[in-house]
């Protein structure tokens, strides 16, 4: 899907095609705040059908056209970053960024700390709060200067709109300079437009221009609502009216709001007296936020996977062959577990880790079968005649053990007694890591690294119906964990070279692999990345969703292998 399918932006010259220009009914009239003999006549006459302006009403006209745009450009340049209007009380982040204090405060208390709205920069909040940020005295000068002129073009009778919008010439309010809606024909005189990116953050306020026009396509006013209606359709599909539908006085124009709580495609559905407008539905991708919260640092040499809930984290690590188990929110209180008894060897190699009630599933690569822990003991293990060389691991809520095989590449399918079922055969030459079950649509989301490639699989075909290639900037990226969120996003953990994002020629002993989580939704379409700055060949994640918190994602990260040791880095969502 293009951006262009996306955008629903206004085109340039918006013009009917389909409808014959209608005779003007009279032309364009200025009236000025005070009528005397000696320049009504010569007003008034300059802008009657047929005559010629003189040469200082040209002036004039060239002279004010000339400020007009200097106001709107300091306009555009004093708009707050969350509410998209003038700033009022503006406070300035020490990035030298500025906010309208009201809405600073709103905004710290949806992220729960300060970060800048504009680059995402996060601030120290100084003593007091918002309130003690300093004030920025010159910008709220201006942006009242700039309030008075808004309500003097309201106040003021300045132009009186007199073009035809339609044969019958019933839409034009002569008197007050407003439009009936009645009559406007909407497929060729409206359009809607989303205000700034097309993507957005969760949590920031979704804002879209809702414009209509003379079938010249010149912008007409309109304060009235009536027949407006305006609906937000989420990505789980739940179409929720939009109530915030307000005039703007300065542009004439409308803004259709609502508050972009969930990550994916949202479209915004706007009709007037029951008609569709141009450019509605509106699509918006709202990403995750992914912002770090804090770094767990248990001794981690060569970590694989990992499994969470909100109170304990397991980690399988194949350098020291053992397993993590931590209490993590009191601190980090990390031990090895048993290692399980072998009558063949000593070694292992864990490498997938699932939680599934009382249950700890753990694949081990080197002797090709699964682990089965309760209560921190083995008890079991399963699958030495089927597994080849088991990785990645995910149970579904009916109990079904699904495995990951990178040497036989395929995916192999346990009952809860442990007996196998089937192996789905993936079908391409590929090395098959981590994996996730999609419930509500029977998929399996598994990554194949050895190809760069996400496969979707659809379970009631045992066939691959989907695959992504995972990219960071265009540049090729390794994917490796995969996760899936309460909406059946997708979470995938991927390293890169980031001399290919800047084409830099560095040896292969100088490379250091970054790495980041890519976010798509359940269709495979992308909506952001994660974590770009702060990640270091990030491995296996998961994903938690604790009722009393927000979401988050927890990344094990196995570090550069030469100066840093592995670690767990937790996001918000």
């Amino acid at each position: 899907m293009s951006n262009q399918d996306l955008a629903g932006a206004r085109p340039k010259q918006y013009k009917a095609t389909n409808q014959a220009k209608p005779k003007p009914i009279m032309d364009v009239v200025v009236k000025p705040k005070e009528s005397t003999a000696s320049n009504t006549s010569s007003d008034t006459i300059s802008a009657l059908p047929g005559s010629k302006p003189s040469e200082t009403s040209t002036k004039q006209s060239s002279k004010k056209d000339s400020q007009g745009v200097l106001v709107k450009t300091m306009r555009d340049n004093l708009l707050c970053p969350i509410c998209l209007d003038l700033l009022e009380n503006a406070k300035t982040l020490p990035c030298q960024h500025v906010v309208c204090k009201t809405c600073l405060e709103q905004w710290v208390t949806m992220k729960g700390e300060l970060r800048c709205p504009t680059c995402n920069t996060r601030q120290k909040e100084p003593v007091g709060g918002v309130n003690g940020l300093p004030s920025n005295f010159m910008l709220n000068t201006l942006a009242a200067e700039i309030r008075k002129l808004d309500t003097q073009d309201e106040t003021e009778t300045g132009i009186v709109l007199a073009a035809s919008l339609s044969p019958t010439n019933s839409c034009v309010d002569l008197t007050s300079g407003y439009t009936s809606w009645q009559s406007i024909p909407v497929a060729e005189t409206s359009f809607l437009e989303i205000l700034g990116k097309q993507f957005k953050a969760k949590g920031s306020t979704v804002k879209l221009k809702l414009q209509f026009c003379d079938v010249e396509g010149q912008p007409i006013r309109g304060k009235s609502r009536d027949g407006i209606t305006a609906f937000v359709v989420h990505p789980d599909g739940e179409r929720i009216p939009i109530l915030d539908v307000a005039f703007r006085k300065r542009s004439g124009d409308f803004t259709v709001s609502f508050a972009a709580e969930q990550i994916g495609i949202h479209l915004v559905e706007v009709t007037l007296n029951g008609v569709s407008v141009v450019g509605s539905p509106s699509k918006i991708v709202v990403r995750p936020n992914g912002i770090m919260d804090r770094t767990l640092s248990p001794t981690l040499h060569a970590p694989k996977g990992i499994s969470a809930t909100p109170d304990e984290i397991y980690v399988t690590d194949e350098s020291d062959k053992v397993y993590v188990q931590t209490d993590w929110q009191g601190g980090w209180d990390g031990f090895g577990m048993h290692k399980p008894p072998h009558k063949e060897c000593t070694q292992i190699s864990p490498f997938g880790i699932a939680k599934y009630n009382d249950k700890l599933f753990i694949t081990d690569s080197f002797n090709s079968c699964i682990y089965v822990y309760i209560h921190m003991a083995c008890t079991n293990n399963f699958g030495k005649r089927v597994l080849e060389q088991p990785t990645g691991i995910a149970v579904s809520k009916d109990g079904n053990i699904y495995v990951a095989d990178c040497a036989s590449n395929t995916i192999d399918v346990f009952r809860p007694n442990y007996s196998h079922i089937r192996s789905i055969d993936v079908k391409g030459k590929g090395s098959l890591t981590h994996l996730a079950v999609n419930q509500s649509e029977d998929r399996i989301i598994v990554a194949d690294d050895k190809t760069n490639l996400i496969k979707i699989i659809d379970l009631n075909r045992d066939r691959m119906v989907k695959s992504i290639k995972t990219r960071i900037s265009q540049a090729p990226a390794t994917p490796f964990g995969v996760a899936l969120d309460d909406e059946d996003n997708i979470y995938v953990s991927v390293t890169f070279d980031p001399s290919k994002l800047n084409k830099r020629n560095e040896t292969a002993g100088n490379v250091r692999r970054k790495g980041a989580v890519v976010t798509y939704n359940s269709d495979g379409y992308f909506l952001g990345t994660i974590g770009e700055k702060e990640l270091i060949n990030p491995r296996g994640i998961c994903f938690i969703n604790d009722d009393d918190d927000s979401p988050q994602l927890l990344v094990v990260e196995g570090g550069d292998c030469a100066s840093q040791s592995g670690c767990i880095k937790v996001f918000r969502l």
